[in-house]
């Protein structure tokens, strides 16, 4: 049972880094079209930010695949026990591909960055809620990808049209002091 809990951890801390890691890649993607130009930096930032998101999304696959056969080790005498797991189980599974499939696409220049990134806001934040749900409840999948449907799709039409209201939000320039 301490090998389940130190694994859990390990899924979390991943889950934490990759929440982050998107969270950051979000808000300098919005910081980098404010300009409608993505300089240098910005670019190297955004390359940073992508390679924090695939290490966690490494640590989380290695972490939650040891986590899934130790806990169907665990508890495949008692398949009443395990069955709630196994919604949770899938749809977590399916999370992690949603993840890697993007990261594809974005490698192939299938989907821009913005709209890969757009796309991974409610991926991971999916990720935090489902390892949140407590194992007892059992995840009703239909209701849960309905919600993530609409999460995503309302996440990428956000991101996609905030660089119009960026401009306006930006501090106005104050004047020089004429005692200079």
């Amino acid at each position: 049972m301490i090998t389940l809990a130190f694994l859990n951890v390990f899924k979390m801390l991943a889950i934490a880094i990759g929440a982050g890691a998107v969270t950051v890649a979000v808000a300098q993607s919005l910081a980098a079209v404010e300009d409608n130009k993505i300089s240098p930096d910005e670019q190297r930032l955004m390359m940073v930010v992508l390679i924090t998101m695939r290490m966690a999304l490494l640590l989380l696959f290695a972490t939650h695949a040891f986590f899934t056969a130790k806990l169907y080790m665990v508890f495949s005498s008692d398949l009443n026990y395990f069955l709630p797991f196994m919604n949770q189980q899938s749809v977590l599974w399916t999370l992690i591909a949603v993840l890697f499939i993007t990261f594809v696409f974005i490698d192939k220049a299938i989907i821009s960055r913005q709209i890969g990134v757009a796309a991974m806001v409610p991926t991971w934040y999916a990720l935090i809620f489902i390892t949140a749900w407590p194992e007892t409840v059992s995840v009703q999948v239909d209701n849960f990808v309905f919600a993530f449907t609409i999460f995503a799709v309302l996440a990428v039409f956000i991101i996609q049209r905030s660089h119009l209201y960026t401009v306006r939000t930006q501090a106005i320039p104050r004047k020089k002091s004429l005692n200079k």
